[in-house]
């Protein structure tokens, strides 16, 4: 699982350092491959190729003709980008993402259990403040999920 937050810097060529307890966690799992693509918030989405496959095996159950099924696959699909960690253990993030993420030179890697968020310093600081600030509003959501 991954969790926890680790904050580093994006190089000249857009790569990052994927944190060594992550690094871990895909060891694992004898993963190298992952795959990057929009998170819903204004972060970029990390999944194992493994997890990946799971989720577009699902996409590919979902009715084909269906708008908001179209739109969601062109979402997910459409901006998704497959790299591998490097020798030094970092990743390869696309300009296109970087720009959607709003990600310069600092950075915020989110564990989030099954997935990896990349977040900008300053979206994520904006983000911690609101999940932070609304502990009501999270506490209703995990009861009901029977926690």
């Amino acid at each position: 699982m991954f969790r926890g937050n680790h904050s580093c810097q994006v190089d000249e060529k857009g790569r990052v350092p994927f944190p060594a307890r992550f690094r871990d966690v895909l060891a694992q799992a004898a993963q190298n491959v992952l795959v990057l693509t929009r998170g819903f918030e204004p972060c970029i989405q990390v999944f194992p190729l493994v997890a990946w496959l799971k989720v577009e095996e699902k996409l590919g159950q979902m009715p084909q003709f269906d708008a908001n099924v179209q739109r969601m696959r062109r979402l997910l699909t459409g901006e998704c980008a497959e790299c591998e960690l490097d020798k030094q253990g970092r990743i390869l993030v696309p300009p296109r993402l970087r720009e959607y993420a709003g990600i310069g030179r600092d950075a915020v890697f989110v564990g989030t259990m099954t997935t990896v968020e990349i977040w900008s310093a300053d979206g994520w600081k904006k983000h911690w403040d609101e999940l932070v600030g609304d502990t009501g509003g999270v506490q209703r959501a995990v009861s009901n999920f029977g926690l």
